[in-house]
């Protein structure tokens, strides 16, 4: 795929303005505020009960939603260049079944979610400026939007240039903390019914606004866990009966007795919820030994198994930042599925600086660089046109 098939997105705008002022992060919080509510913006929901409501009325932009491109059934596993060989780099790659490759998922959570990429139209022009773009889709499968919020719903900008590449952009479900626990035991996995309505909701709402699955994160006790255990593959089985190309991938977080116990691999604790749904992003503390024992017990589906990688390199395996090819580098070995959390991290810690956007891209540059021969590239299966009209007709 070539750098004019991609699109990307960024937390600043969905249209094109190239006399915008750069400003910087701080100034761009500021300017939001300002904001008056005519603008149209993008919103997750916060509580179970506003839920229904927000399916039965949605935002006039969810008609704006772009359907995902298709992508070739082939990749291309990517090699760093060496400018200095007389050896000729540039012949025919070997092509490779895209269903038998580790995939790559990109986690967003850049500084909690909804910054100025929630807004649709900019009424300052300072807005705009040196926001975090993010432009790897060819060598990316999955896109989560993340947030702390109950529901997050993807904005538009990101969920049009996820479909624009091909790559799938899932939204989240979070409960955390004592109140994500009241959440579970007193609403949402009450009971049967009550998970049943609220599975029904879930499934109309990724069909409203059109993107294609959720990331399940549920980080408290659950005592109703036979409800929960109900609950993913209900809500699995109905997205892919809505839509056979939707995911729902299970954080590795409580177990199957409904603990909160982190696992850091795939095992007996937490293997019904992975036999439930489309795959599990594990989590951050892992060492080699956790790898290699989920890659025996995932069998078939090793593909399956995200590996978490932390950017931020929190009690993370190799310190993640510059260093977050040495995990995926272990991922590999195993031949497991990646899930990279963070990669904002390039721009969140770059601080208050002169020539910021240019810091930003060679950072940036640098880390996906790092990480470039263990990606694949997916081409997309667009027709190349072209015609040789000049602009003038004979007289």
């Amino acid at each position: 795929m070539s750098d004019s098939n991609v699109v990307a997105s960024t937390d600043t705008s969905t249209l094109p303005n190239s006399k915008r002022k750069l400003s910087t992060e701080e100034t761009d919080s500021n300017k939001m505020m300002q904001m008056p509510s005519l603008f149209l913006e993008c919103h997750p929901i916060d509580n179970p009960e506003d839920l229904l409501g927000v399916v039965r009325s949605p935002p006039r932009w969810v008609q704006r939603v772009a359907p995902i491109a298709p992508r070739s059934e082939f990749v291309m596993q990517n090699k760093l260049s060496n400018c200095h060989t007389e050896k000729d780099q540039f012949g025919a790659r070997k092509r490779l079944d895209a269903r038998t490759v580790p995939k790559t998922l990109v986690c967003h959570d850049y500084r909690g979610g909804y910054q100025a990429d929630k807004y649709l139209h900019y009424p300052y022009e300072e807005i705009v400026g040196n926001g975090y773009t993010f432009y790897n889709w060819a060598q990316i499968d999955v896109f989560v939007y993340f947030s702390h919020h109950f529901i997050t719903i993807p904005p538009l900008c990101w969920i049009n240039a996820a479909h624009a590449n091909g790559v799938k952009i899932l939204g989240t479900l979070i409960t955390e903390f004592g109140d994500g626990k009241n959440t579970c035991d007193e609403k949402i996995f009450k009971d049967i019914r009550s998970m049943r309505e609220f599975t029904l909701s879930l499934v109309e709402l990724t069909r409203v606004f059109g993107f294609d699955g959720w990331l399940l994160n549920i980080e408290n006790r659950v005592d109703n866990v036979e409800v929960l255990k109900e609950f993913v593959p209900l809500l699995t089985e109905m997205l892919h009966q809505e839509n056979s190309g939707s995911l729902v991938i299970w954080y590795d977080s409580v177990t199957v007795a409904g603990e909160l116990l982190w696992q850091n691999e795939l095992n007996d604790k937490n293997r019904y919820f992975f036999d439930s749904c489309d795959g599990i992003f594990l989590n951050y503390s892992w060492n080699e030994q956790n790898l290699s024992k989920s890659a025996a017990e995932a069998k078939q589906r090793h593909l399956d198994v995200y590996v978490g990688i932390d950017v931020f390199g929190r009690n993370f395996f190799g310190g993640g930042m510059f260093n977050t090819h040495k995990a995926v580098d272990v991922a590999a070995k195993y031949n497991l599925s990646i899930a990279i959390f963070a990669p904002g991290w390039t721009h969140e810690t770059l601080g208050n600086v002169d020539l910021f956007f240019e810091k930003f891209y060679n950072r940036d540059s640098a880390f996906w660089s790092s990480l470039w021969p263990y990606l694949y590239t997916h081409p997309l299966n667009n027709y190349f046109t072209t015609n040789f009209y000049i602009g003038l007709d004979k007289v």
